[in-house]
């Protein structure tokens, strides 16, 4: 694996400065993911589950079936509405980061049965995964933030 890009080295800088001003426990976060493995973190959104990465946070195994989502790069929404469907409770939301073939950590989420397998919802595979499981009111909770309100909700707010 060669050097990455000095303009991507670069940004990748930014977006780690912006985040850790925004939450210092991010420093953490970073340190323990290049812990596992990979050359980088991108940081490019807010990390509501910092404290519970750094606390309970563990590599997933490598065992990884396909599963595609309705969004192709839409992991967080493809997993809610994998999740949403499964009335028999088979899937579970996991989330956290992959760690892509560049060596760079990415927040994201995946689903994982009872036996652990990971189940990815879009077209990406990473080479790693690193994350939490979220019980099922964390998961009522993740899906609640990351559903955008409907039409009718957004006009009786103004």
């Amino acid at each position: 694996m060669g050097e990455l890009p000095a303009d991507l080295v670069a940004a990748l800088g930014r977006a780690r400065a912006h985040a850790t001003r925004f939450n210092p426990r991010m420093a953490d976060l970073r340190a323990c993911l290049l812990q596992e493995g990979g050359r980088e973190v991108l940081f490019a959104y807010a990390e509501p589950d910092v404290a519970d990465l750094l606390r309970a946070g563990r590599r997933f195994a490598h065992r990884v079936q396909g599963l595609p989502g309705p969004e192709p790069t839409g992991c967080h929404h493809n997993v809610i509405a994998f999740w949403q469907g499964d009335p028999g409770g088979r899937f579970r939301i996991a989330t956290g980061y992959g760690l892509n073939p560049y060596g760079i950590w990415i927040q994201h989420s995946w689903l994982v049965d009872s036996q652990l397998v990971i189940y990815e919802t879009t077209t990406s595979f990473f080479e790693s995964y690193f994350g939490i499981i979220y019980s099922e009111a964390q998961a009522r909770r993740f899906a609640q933030d990351m559903t955008p309100p409907s039409p009718m909700e957004r006009s009786n707010k103004r």
